[in-house]
């Protein structure tokens, strides 16, 4: 019961925290008659107070780390609440580091091991993973009870001193990234495992198992059984698809059946002849899809949609996303010359929105079409400035679109990654 929980006095409210009047009867009948009051506060409180103020959106990310400092020293119990709170996430980035600040992290991981539940690591050349300093802060980071795990690495094998970590029975959410050569037991048969990402990954997994390097699993945690060939089945789906490999319709057919929700992503600008060999009653479950584009500098897509999703059975979805993501961009400039060329090109607009016709989807209540760009140097520019862009974006892609029914149009605009910096390792090796 909360009654019965000890907690040493965090705030102390003098006089002086009164109201006005009574501050100055104070005064007047000599403060030192009226001594401090303790108020005692249950942990959970002080955390959700903590929690609240950590996650208050209306405030900068400065403001809010200036207030946890402030709380850190106040005392003991809000110490631990700030704890709780600052240490629950953390990234580890061995791309730019120094050996003086790993030396200041092994120092702190015994105080950040005991609140952590998220844990990203980033590197980029196989003999990082091999420092003393880094294997000792690593092996002490493997004391945590990780909920979610993120690694990113160079095109290389997962370092074995990863290998622990991203074994533990706690994970709930686990991404591969450019990682190569994952064992196949850091992701088949993962009882706990709620989420599977993998993206441009590479796992040793059987023949048998379905399976991209692109793809985003939520498993459906009601299932007991791994009847894919060591995956529980899925509730919902990002799948990676490339335009020439005609096996990839095996691993469809093998996710997807029955599914609610999919999210299709066509890496390639042409191909996908296969797909049309899928079965017609394919996505007759699906009732919320969403297909991603990635493309040069054009607004077209790789193949007949409309006609696909009739062929496949896709006529029950009530919810329709379309997303053309460009490559990404140096400069805004760059970004630029990309809207110019849109502007000047004869577009498939009839196309794009016979996806979103009630002749071809009757059950369709929400549709979308996003323009997704993003930006290398998001560093080198000031925050109005990527606003703006973010603005000409939206209104390039509102007067583009105009005119075409109740469907929603958006432009959108994000941080790009710079992937060259992991494959020249993967070409140095």
């Amino acid at each position: 019961m909360l009654s019965s929980v000890a907690v040493q006095p965090d705030f102390v409210f003098y006089p002086e925290a009164l109201s006005p009047g009574l501050q100055n009867d104070a005064k007047v009948n000599a403060i030192m008659r009226y001594p401090p009051v303790s108020l005692q506060f249950p942990l959970e409180v002080l955390d959700e107070i903590v929690e609240e103020l950590a996650a208050d959106p209306s405030r900068t990310r400065k403001d809010v780390e200036r207030d946890l400092s402030s709380c850190a020293r106040t005392g003991r119990r809000l110490r631990g609440s700030t704890r709780r709170v600052r240490f629950r996430n953390l990234t580890l980035d061995l791309v730019n580091f120094t050996p003086k600040s790993m030396l200041e992290w092994a120092d702190h991981a015994k105080v950040v091991v005991p609140h952590l539940r998220c844990l990203t690591v980033d590197w980029i050349g196989a003999d990082t993973m091999e420092r003393g300093d880094v294997v000792s802060l690593l092996e002490a980071l493997q004391a945590a009870v990780l909920q979610e795990l993120n690694l990113k690495g160079p095109f290389l094998r997962l370092p074995d001193v990863l290998y622990g970590i991203a074994g533990q029975d706690s994970l709930r959410c686990i991404t591969f990234q450019h990682v190569r050569n994952i064992p196949s037991d850091l992701i088949l048969r993962r009882k706990g495992l709620r989420n599977l990402h993998l993206k441009q990954a590479h796992a040793d997994v059987p023949a048998s198992v379905p399976f991209s390097e692109n793809m985003c699993i939520e498993f459906d945690t009601r299932a007991d059984s791994f009847e894919l060939q060591g995956f529980r089945r899925p509730r919902a789906l990002h799948l990676g698809l490339k335009g020439d490999q005609p096996l990839e319709n095996l691993v469809v057919q093998a996710l997807c059946k029955q599914l609610t929700e999919l999210t299709l992503d066509f890496s390639s600008e042409s191909g996908y002849e296969h797909l049309s060999n899928l079965p017609s009653n394919m996505f007759e479950s699906l009732t919320k899809l969403s297909l991603v584009f990635q493309r040069g500098g054009d607004l077209a897509t790789p193949f007949d949609v409309p006609l696909w999703m009739q062929m496949t059975g896709a006529t029950n979805v009530v919810d329709l996303s379309i997303v053309f993501i460009y490559d990404c961009a140096d400069t805004v400039e760059d970004i630029g010359d990309v809207l110019d060329g849109l502007a000047l090109q004869p577009l498939p607009l009839s196309n794009i929105f016979d996806m979103f016709a009630k002749s071809n989807l009757p059950k369709l209540e929400r549709g979308k079409i996003s323009l997704k760009f993003s930006l290398l140097a998001w560093n080198d520019y000031q925050p109005h400035e990527l606003a703006a862009v973010q603005d000409e974006i939206g209104e390039f892609a509102r007067q583009l679109f105009r005119g075409h029914g109740d469907v929603m149009i958006e432009g959108l605009l994000e941080e790009g990654e710079d992937t060259l910096l992991y494959l020249c390792f993967d070409q140095d090796d």
